[in-house]
């Protein structure tokens, strides 16, 4: 099985894709684009994707069934991870991970150096 340097719970920055920045528009008209940051619901290694909360959200209909009626359900789809870079908590700011072999594997921050 894969491994992914990016784990469940994970703090992640969106780097790529239609999702990248959050665009407001203010009473003057200027937009303000700001940077999409979310966690990280679910991994699934096979497929180098993940879901992160808020991010590459969608809009399924379903159809009446029964005694149910129709409605409109919104959920997460998964996105590549090369789309997505890691925060590191103790800066706050995107890193890259590197992986360490020693008694216990660990993640280490590019960055700063320090574990994860």
């Amino acid at each position: 099985m894969k491994k992914m340097k990016i784990h469940t719970w994970d703090t992640v920055r969106i780097i790529a894709g239609k999702n990248r920045f959050r665009v407001e528009t203010n009473k003057d008209g200027v937009e303000k684009r700001t940077p999409v940051e979310g966690k990280v619901l679910r991994t699934f290694p096979q497929d180098d994707k993940l879901i992160v909360e808020g991010v590459n959200i969608v809009t399924k209909h379903v159809k009446k069934q029964g005694t149910t009626p129709g409605q409109k359900v919104q959920f997460e789809k998964p996105i590549h991870i090369s789309n997505v870079m890691l925060i590191d908590p103790t800066t706050k700011k995107p890193t890259r991970i590197r992986i360490e072999q020693g008694a216990r594997t660990s993640r280490i921050s590019v960055k700063t150096g320090k574990a994860i």
